[in-house]
């Protein structure tokens, strides 16, 4: 018995560092899929951002539609009124 709990005395430092490594390999092991598959779902994620900005300042809305339809009416009706006083 006392040759046991001598040889668990000098070694307990190395034991005990050999069980966090474990642990630590443990831990990583089990949570590789999830860290490796990080860059992808980020370039995914941006990917989107990007193209949901894109969508947005290309296709205008039927709001933004008749106000410019409205915009280029009024801008009509300023030049044909401006040409009417120039014929005078």
């Amino acid at each position: 018995m006392k040759k046991l709990k001598d040889f668990f005395y000098d070694k307990n430092d190395i034991i005990i560092v050999l069980l966090i490594v474990a642990v630590a390999a443990f831990i990583i092991y089990t949570s590789i899929d999830s860290l490796m598959g990080y860059p992808a779902k980020y370039a995914s994620e941006a990917a989107a951002t990007e193209t949901k900005a894109t969508t947005i300042v290309t296709e205008p809305t039927e709001a933004t539609t008749e106000a410019d339809a409205d915009a280029e009416a009024a801008d009509e009706e300023a030049e044909s009124s401006t040409d009417s006083s120039e014929e005078e």
